[in-house]
């Protein structure tokens, strides 16, 4: 797992070492029907939305679409956090004139000087982006924000990467595109391998631990037995997701 995550860290470090400038959210204005003027401001640069931190441009608008009728948005403005609670979802109108339903923000781009401190904290922030993806998806996933279908196997991954490099302008930019996804999935696979999952280390460290407390309260490990056991349950039941996430990237292929 660790070695994924260095790996990962370290083909984002390469992309960005040529950066010229980083985005994160801001807002650039409020909709003309926004009633909270004065809590939140055009200029002000998202740091939160409910429990998410936006690292990277886009966040915002992705963790706001997602979000329910309410939403708590944490902002900076002149060096200073401000929390703004439970911003209603309405009708307002958008920028061009239509009407949509949303929290009433027109969310832009904040550009910072790509310094070498700001190539460092741009690569670990995105990086902690990656993480912070996969719990997201994965309350997504158990809330019914998103289902089984969403969810990609290695068939649709080398698809994904296909589409992504046919997509891209020039060869350099597909290339840049295929490490960035490269990245993504290698910090993916980190995250995803330490969740207390049987047949993952992450599995394994739970079962340290469970043997720790069990010597600590019964004066006795779990017997070997019970761990192989649920061990083999939790693969069979990996390879069985895994066969039917699968089976669905190549029916999507299809269609």
């Amino acid at each position: 797992a660790g070695m994924n995550f260095l790996a990962g860290f370290l083909i984002l470090m390469c992309l960005y070492a040529g950066a010229a400038v980083f985005y994160t959210d801001q807002i650039t204005d409020l909709a003309p029907e926004f009633s909270r003027q004065g809590e939140l401001m055009p200029g002000d640069r998202i740091y939160k939305v409910n429990s998410y931190r936006t690292y990277l441009a886009g966040d915002a608008s992705m963790f706001l679409s997602y979000a329910g009728e309410d939403v708590d948005i944490e902002v900076i403005r002149d060096g200073e956090h401000i929390v703004v609670e439970n911003l209603r979802r309405q009708t307002y109108t958008s920028q061009d004139g239509s009407d949509y339903r949303g929290f009433g923000l027109y969310v832009g781009r904040y550009a910072q000087e790509a310094t070498l401190a700001n190539k460092l904290k741009y690569t670990w922030n995105t990086a902690l982006d990656f993480v912070q993806l996969v719990r997201f998806s994965l309350v997504q996933l158990f809330t019914g924000g998103a289902s089984v279908q969403d969810l990609s196997g290695p068939v649709g991954i080398v698809s994904a990467i296909t589409e992504v490099g046919d997509q891209a302008k020039t060869q350099r930019d597909a290339w840049s595109q295929i490490f960035y996804f490269a990245a993504l999935i290698a910090v993916n696979l980190a995250v995803m391998n330490m969740l207390p999952i049987p047949a993952l280390d992450g599995g394994r460290v739970f079962f340290l631990l469970v043997d720790q407390a069990a010597l600590l309260l019964f004066k006795r490990k779990v017997p070997e037995r019970y761990q192989a056991a649920v061990n083999t349950a939790g693969f069979v039941v990996l390879m069985g997701f895994m066969l039917l996430v699968t089976f669905q990237d190549v029916f999507k292929l299809f269609q």
